[in-house]
């Protein structure tokens, strides 16, 4: 029996960028752990693998690195994502509604990207990859409420003038939630 073709790897198209890479995940996660371990050579990349869905039998990845990302942290993922009692997984919006602390909260738990530099670049700040068979996205945990206003853009500029944007663009957008509630 012959699979189904898989779609190369291609610039993404919600995340662009001016500089630095143009490679994207594709639904494959044989294609997007490569990606990964072409930028982080290091053996301590650590890959959990395991299968979610009694019916999908999806495979999840749950990548870290050793002595960077809190191994506690690691461990909750990979037990909350192993106790998935589901049929199928076909998205990461499953995942991020079983493993958040609070599924109906108003501010996002993880993030998601379909760029393997930003996954790359959230590792080396000590946080967890998730990555989904049949999606293009990978989710980041924990985040912030600046890593969420952070562009791919920023991690190719200079640490000053991306802070100043991002600072900018936080202060604004409270001004006009201010302003919103006077008129």
């Amino acid at each position: 029996m012959i699979g189904p073709e898989q779609r190369s790897v291609e610039e993404p198209v919600a995340e662009s960028t001016v500089r630095g890479p143009r490679d994207g995940f594709t639904e494959s996660l044989g294609v997007n752990l490569p990606l990964i371990r072409k930028r982080l050579k290091t053996p301590d990349l650590k890959v959990a693998g395991m299968t979610v869905g009694s019916y999908s039998r999806t495979e999840v990845a749950v990548v870290y690195i050793k002595g960077i990302a809190d191994p506690a942290l690691a461990g909750e993922i990979k037990r909350r994502i192993e106790g998935m009692r589901i049929e199928g997984l076909l998205e990461s919006e499953s995942i991020e509604e079983w493993i958040s602390d609070n599924p109906v909260s108003p501010f996002p738990q993880l993030l998601s990207t379909e760029r393997p530099d930003v996954v790359c670049a959230n590792l080396l700040e000590g946080r967890i990859a998730i990555l989904i068979d049949g999606t293009p996205f990978a989710l980041v945990a924990p985040v912030s409420l600046f890593s969420m206003l952070q562009s791919p853009e920023d991690y190719y500029q200079n640490i000053l003038s991306s802070s100043f944007i991002a600072g900018f663009a936080m202060f604004f957008s409270s001004c006009r939630c201010c302003f919103r509630r006077l008129t």
